[in-house]
Protein backbone atom coordinates (compact mmCIF):
# COMPACT_ATOMS: atom_id res chain seq x y z
CA UNK A 1 0.00 0.00 0.00
CA UNK A 2 1.52 3.40 -1.24
CA UNK A 3 0.54 6.51 0.90
CA UNK A 4 0.42 9.84 -0.35
CA UNK A 5 -0.04 13.37 1.90
CA UNK A 6 -0.39 15.68 -0.72
CA UNK A 7 -1.92 17.98 1.51
CA UNK A 8 -3.62 17.53 4.91
CA UNK A 9 -5.26 14.31 4.52
CA UNK A 10 -3.54 11.41 3.67
CA UNK A 11 -4.23 9.09 0.35
CA UNK A 12 -4.18 5.44 -0.13
CA UNK A 13 -3.62 3.64 -3.48
CA UNK A 14 -2.89 0.33 -4.41
CA UNK A 15 -4.21 -2.16 -6.93
CA UNK A 16 -7.13 -4.64 -7.35
CA UNK A 17 -5.93 -8.39 -8.24
CA UNK A 18 -6.62 -9.41 -12.01
CA UNK A 19 -9.10 -11.99 -10.91
CA UNK A 20 -11.14 -9.57 -8.27
CA UNK A 21 -10.77 -7.14 -11.38
CA UNK A 22 -12.92 -9.50 -13.97
CA UNK A 23 -15.09 -10.41 -10.87
CA UNK A 24 -15.98 -6.94 -10.19
CA UNK A 25 -16.42 -6.13 -14.00
CA UNK A 26 -19.09 -8.95 -14.24
CA UNK A 27 -20.58 -7.96 -11.51
CA UNK A 28 -20.74 -4.63 -13.03
CA UNK A 29 -22.19 -5.79 -16.34
CA UNK A 30 -25.04 -8.06 -13.98
CA UNK A 31 -26.12 -5.17 -12.56
CA UNK A 32 -26.35 -2.69 -15.39
CA UNK A 33 -28.05 -5.16 -17.49
CA UNK A 34 -31.64 -2.94 -18.66
CA UNK A 35 -33.46 -5.72 -17.15
CA UNK A 36 -32.11 -4.92 -13.49
CA UNK A 37 -32.28 -1.76 -13.79
CA UNK A 38 -35.38 -1.07 -11.20
CA UNK A 39 -33.69 -3.23 -8.86
CA UNK A 40 -30.14 -1.82 -8.70
CA UNK A 41 -30.45 1.98 -10.35
CA UNK A 42 -28.36 3.90 -7.89
CA UNK A 43 -28.49 7.32 -9.71
CA UNK A 44 -31.53 9.30 -7.48
CA UNK A 45 -29.52 9.34 -3.97
CA UNK A 46 -26.21 10.35 -5.95
CA UNK A 47 -25.40 13.73 -7.02
CA UNK A 48 -23.25 12.21 -10.41
CA UNK A 49 -24.27 13.55 -13.51
CA UNK A 50 -23.96 10.02 -15.21
CA UNK A 51 -26.63 7.81 -16.60
CA UNK A 52 -25.29 4.36 -15.64
CA UNK A 53 -25.17 4.43 -11.27
CA UNK A 54 -25.99 0.77 -9.83
CA UNK A 55 -25.30 -0.51 -6.74
CA UNK A 56 -23.20 -3.94 -6.74
CA UNK A 57 -24.75 -7.26 -6.32
CA UNK A 58 -26.13 -8.94 -2.95
CA UNK A 59 -23.43 -11.72 -3.59
CA UNK A 60 -20.85 -8.94 -4.74
CA UNK A 61 -21.66 -7.34 -1.44
CA UNK A 62 -21.09 -10.52 0.53
CA UNK A 63 -17.99 -11.40 -1.91
CA UNK A 64 -14.01 -11.53 -1.03
CA UNK A 65 -14.08 -9.12 -3.23
CA UNK A 66 -15.86 -6.48 -0.59
CA UNK A 67 -14.20 -8.04 2.04
CA UNK A 68 -10.43 -7.61 0.53
CA UNK A 69 -11.66 -3.35 0.00
CA UNK A 70 -12.38 -3.54 3.33
CA UNK A 71 -8.86 -5.01 4.79
CA UNK A 72 -7.03 -2.60 1.98
CA UNK A 73 -9.29 0.09 4.13
CA UNK A 74 -8.08 -1.22 7.46
CA UNK A 75 -4.73 -1.30 6.44
CA UNK A 76 -4.50 1.95 5.08
CA UNK A 77 -6.01 3.29 8.50
CA UNK A 78 -3.26 1.29 10.32
CA UNK A 79 -0.08 2.71 7.59
CA UNK A 80 -1.66 6.02 8.17
CA UNK A 81 -2.69 6.62 11.35
CA UNK A 82 -0.94 3.66 13.46
CA UNK A 83 -4.68 2.78 15.02
CA UNK A 84 -6.46 -0.32 14.62
CA UNK A 85 -10.65 -0.28 12.96
CA UNK A 86 -13.07 -2.33 12.26
CA UNK A 87 -14.84 -1.11 9.12
CA UNK A 88 -17.92 -1.96 7.14
CA UNK A 89 -19.17 -0.82 4.07
CA UNK A 90 -21.85 1.47 4.17
CA UNK A 91 -22.33 1.36 0.32
CA UNK A 92 -20.89 0.62 -2.59
CA UNK A 93 -22.20 1.06 -6.14
CA UNK A 94 -20.31 0.94 -10.35
CA UNK A 95 -20.28 4.88 -11.70
CA UNK A 96 -20.13 3.65 -15.51
CA UNK A 97 -19.71 6.77 -17.53
CA UNK A 98 -20.25 6.21 -20.89
CA UNK A 99 -21.66 9.12 -22.87
CA UNK A 100 -20.03 12.51 -23.41
CA UNK A 101 -20.03 15.17 -21.34
CA UNK A 102 -20.81 12.99 -18.03
CA UNK A 103 -19.04 13.51 -14.95
CA UNK A 104 -19.22 13.34 -11.02
CA UNK A 105 -18.85 16.95 -9.87
CA UNK A 106 -17.17 17.78 -6.16
CA UNK A 107 -19.10 16.41 -3.55
CA UNK A 108 -18.49 14.66 -0.31
CA UNK A 109 -19.64 11.72 1.19
CA UNK A 110 -20.96 13.01 4.73
CA UNK A 111 -21.83 9.94 6.91
CA UNK A 112 -18.12 7.98 5.40
CA UNK A 113 -15.12 8.22 7.32
CA UNK A 114 -13.64 6.80 4.77
CA UNK A 115 -13.92 6.76 0.48
CA UNK A 116 -12.63 4.53 -2.14
CA UNK A 117 -13.25 4.59 -5.76
CA UNK A 118 -12.09 1.46 -7.95
CA UNK A 119 -11.19 1.93 -11.48
CA UNK A 120 -12.08 -1.43 -13.64
CA UNK A 121 -12.11 -0.29 -16.95
CA UNK A 122 -10.77 2.97 -19.12
CA UNK A 123 -10.88 4.08 -22.93
CA UNK A 124 -7.90 3.08 -24.62
CA UNK A 125 -4.90 5.80 -24.20
CA UNK A 126 -7.03 7.46 -21.13
CA UNK A 127 -4.15 8.51 -19.40
CA UNK A 128 -1.95 10.41 -21.66
CA UNK A 129 -6.11 11.96 -23.05
CA UNK A 130 -6.75 13.56 -19.95
CA UNK A 131 -3.43 15.10 -19.33
CA UNK A 132 -3.72 16.98 -22.75
CA UNK A 133 -6.81 17.62 -21.70
CA UNK A 134 -6.39 20.47 -18.63
CA UNK A 135 -9.45 22.17 -17.80
CA UNK A 136 -8.56 23.53 -13.75
CA UNK A 137 -6.43 20.79 -13.24
CA UNK A 138 -6.66 17.36 -15.44
CA UNK A 139 -10.00 16.48 -16.64
CA UNK A 140 -11.10 12.98 -16.54
CA UNK A 141 -8.76 12.48 -13.42
CA UNK A 142 -9.86 11.96 -9.96
CA UNK A 143 -9.99 15.58 -8.24
CA UNK A 144 -9.28 15.38 -4.60
CA UNK A 145 -9.79 18.61 -2.27
CA UNK A 146 -9.66 19.93 0.81
CA UNK A 147 -9.27 23.19 2.38
CA UNK A 148 -9.58 26.81 1.42
CA UNK A 149 -7.28 28.15 -1.11
CA UNK A 150 -4.94 30.30 0.14
CA UNK A 151 -1.60 31.14 -1.29
CA UNK A 152 1.53 28.72 -1.71
CA UNK A 153 -0.79 26.02 -0.34
CA UNK A 154 -2.22 22.88 -2.70
CA UNK A 155 -6.02 22.46 -2.04
CA UNK A 156 -6.48 20.07 -5.26
CA UNK A 157 -4.50 16.86 -5.87
CA UNK A 158 -5.24 14.89 -9.02
CA UNK A 159 -4.74 11.65 -9.40
CA UNK A 160 -4.76 9.58 -12.88
CA UNK A 161 -5.86 6.22 -12.54
CA UNK A 162 -5.01 3.42 -14.28
CA UNK A 163 -6.98 -0.26 -14.41
CA UNK A 164 -6.96 -1.47 -11.13
CA UNK A 165 -6.32 1.50 -9.47
CA UNK A 166 -7.70 1.28 -5.66
CA UNK A 167 -6.94 4.56 -3.76
CA UNK A 168 -8.46 4.83 -0.47
CA UNK A 169 -9.38 8.77 1.10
Amino acid sequence: MKIYTPFGPVIGMTKIPADMLEQFNTDCEFVTDPQRSDEYDNSKNLIAQIKSQTKFSKSMMNSKNVKWCIEKAEEFIMAAHFSPIKLRVQEAWYNRMVYPHEHNPQHIHPTAILTSVGYLKLPYNFAEAIKNNKVNGLSGGLEIFHGESSSFSYTQNTIVPGIGYYIIF
